[in-house]
């Protein structure tokens, strides 16, 4: 690799094969000048194992992803094997994938936010990080090929850059995200019961959900003047709402500042959460849904059971997949495996393959338009034992894969519903 400088001295710190069976890409981890920090910075860098340095004919798209709270960019290293796993199965086609370290402050994370307190996390992953890597890699470099995505903390900054940024990403993707800073209020009585049984509060980052909102305090409303935390933290101690600060919180909303976005924009957004995440934040991804619905612009929502991590590799599997059809052609894209399809004529499931099955089987299912639609598994009895798929997919053609896990062996029904469709096919279990 040239060592070239984007305002500063680029550091080669390890070239490594991903540890796992497959193998088929490499990690890079890299420090560079910041000059919106005044610092070096890391970042990891994953290339896929077809890059050359040597041939810059090629070009790749690039997905940047933002990790959560409490790590940096070292966090999340799994992914790396997840994508070998899906180019062996030719599911994807070579991209490189960014991890930049996003961590900052004393409360675990930046929010990925301009801040007075954490620094100007958002302008350095923009206007540094982006330009850094089409310059020292082969890359497609321009919007069209350009994603960002992340989890958690840094589910809401890849959706805050998405819309911030139009003409930078073509789209972003958030796994168990806050995109609507609203919701915020339903994480008041849990915040008190965290800090006292009953009036005055004496708020201290002390616990999950305190420190979490210290961290989003110090990104949203910082105040240097105001110790030991300098911020201004948006509950008084009565544990009202202090309507001056949440205002300004939500300069900083993603549900809002989607405001100045039209269809024409041409931004592709996914957005999933587990029914079951202990941060509470169904209603944050379904108001900003409704925000997006009112505006008239398209998007990928899901729900599906679990909780905030044990299955983000597993949706990973799903937005990646999506990200590159993506690239690879306009919408209307599957949302679930990212086929390209034409659009269905018709509302249709298909018999699932392979039936009887152990231990994967595929489910298919046909939208003639963008819908809301529920798929779920049943016994024989009629009792609901897996909900497959919920939330708002793309007109298109939908596969879903279903593992046996704990179902047991026997007779099972599955049914779509649709905008006023409905229809059921049999599968079954052998063990």
């Amino acid at each position: 690799m040239k060592m070239a400088t984007m305002r500063g001295t680029l550091f080669l710190l390890f070239f490594a094969i991903t540890n796992s069976a497959i193998a088929q890409g490499f990690v890079l981890g890299l420090s560079h000048e910041s000059r919106i920090y005044n610092s070096f910075r890391s970042l990891n860098v994953y290339l896929p194992l077809e890059y050359d340095f040597n041939d810059p004919t090629v070009r790749y798209p690039v997905i940047y992803f933002l990790h959560g709270s409490g790590t940096n960019q070292d966090g999340y290293t799994a992914i790396t094997v997840m994508i070998d796993s899906l180019r062996a199965e030719n599911k994807i086609s070579p991209m490189l994938m960014v991890f930049p370290d996003g961590s900052a402050g004393q409360f675990g994370g930046s929010y990925y936010s301009n801040s007075a307190l954490y620094g100007s996390m958002e302008d350095y992953i923009a206007f540094e990080v982006v330009p850094f890597i089409d310059s020292e890699f082969h890359t497609a470099a321009k919007r069209e090929q350009r994603f960002i995505m992340g989890h958690s903390m840094g589910g809401y900054g890849a959706m805050r850059l998405a819309v911030d940024h139009p003409e930078i990403f073509r789209g972003g993707v958030s796994h168990s995200g806050i995109p609507d800073l609203t919701q915020f209020k339903t994480w008041i009585p849990t915040l008190l019961s965290e800090n006292g049984s009953a009036p005055p509060y004496n708020f201290t980052p002390s616990r999950i959900f305190t420190i979490d909102a210290f961290a989003m305090a110090g990104a949203w409303s910082p105040n240097l003047s105001k110790p030991p935390y300098f911020v201004d933290f948006p509950l008084d101690s009565q544990g009202n709402l202090i309507d001056s600060v949440f205002a300004r919180w939500q300069e900083h909303n993603p549900a809002r500042l989607v405001s100045h976005l039209s269809p024409e924009d041409n931004l592709a957004l996914f957005f999933d959460c587990g029914r079951q995440d202990r941060f509470l934040i169904v209603p944050w991804n379904d108001a900003f849904a409704d925000s997006l619905d009112r505006l008239g612009l398209p998007y990928e929502y899901q729900t599906f059971q679990g909780g905030h991590s044990e299955k983000l590799l597993a949706r990973l599997r799903i937005s990646i997949a999506w990200v590159d059809s993506v690239f690879k052609a306009p919408p209307p894209v599957s949302a679930v495996q990212g086929r390209e399809t034409r659009v269905p004529a018709a509302f249709a499931l298909y018999q699932n393959f392979p039936n009887p099955f152990n231990p994967t089987t595929s489910i298919r299912f046909a939208l003639p338009r963008q819908s809301a639609i529920t798929l779920k598994v049943y016994d024989v009895s009629g009792r609901e034992v897996l909900i497959l798929a919920e939330g708002k997919f793309s007109a298109g053609v939908h596969e879903v894969p279903l593992a046996t896990g704990r179902l047991a062996s026997g007779l099972y029904f599955y049914r779509l519903s649709a905008e006023g469709f409905s229809q059921t096919h049999k599968l079954t279990v052998m063990k």
